[in-house]
């Protein structure tokens, strides 16, 4: 059965091109939506937007290629990478990515526990300033 042609998710993908990821109906996402024809046009209004600000896969993965352009070697890289890839993995296309706090929590994690990574302390600075550069 195809969508009226009204609906919310139709004007969004079809007439905006927006892709079906961006219109998952939680409040941060889209706060208010109300699309109706008025002579024959169809007439969206509402607030898009996300307030969360974060970084996704690809951003990482340009911040990698950042990183080791800094002088990290694989080793520094992996294990930057797996201190952040429970929120790079998340189930959901909306938690996927590292946000401020969590940014602050993994770095701040680094810091305290030294012994389980190979990163010295001015690339966990480095680290921070490329990662926070992104958000």
């Amino acid at each position: 059965m195809s969508e009226p042609y009204h609906s919310p998710h139709f004007v969004l993908t079809h007439h905006f091109g927006l892709k079906k990821r961006w219109l998952t109906p939680f409040p941060f996402l889209l706060f208010y939506l109300n699309v109706f024809p008025l002579n024959g046009i169809l007439i969206v209004m509402g607030f898009f937007g996300s307030s969360r600000k974060y970084i996704g896969p690809e951003e990482f993965r340009k911040a990698k290629a950042s990183l080791r352009a800094r002088g990290f070697n694989d080793s520094e890289i992996n294990d930057s990478t797996m201190v952040f890839r429970g929120d790079m993995e998340a189930s959901s296309d909306t938690a996927r990515g590292i946000d401020a706090k969590e940014l602050k929590e993994g770095i701040s994690w680094m810091r305290k526990n030294k012994s389980k990574h190979s990163l010295e302390e001015s690339k966990i600075n480095i680290l921070e300033e490329v990662l926070g550069s992104r958000l």
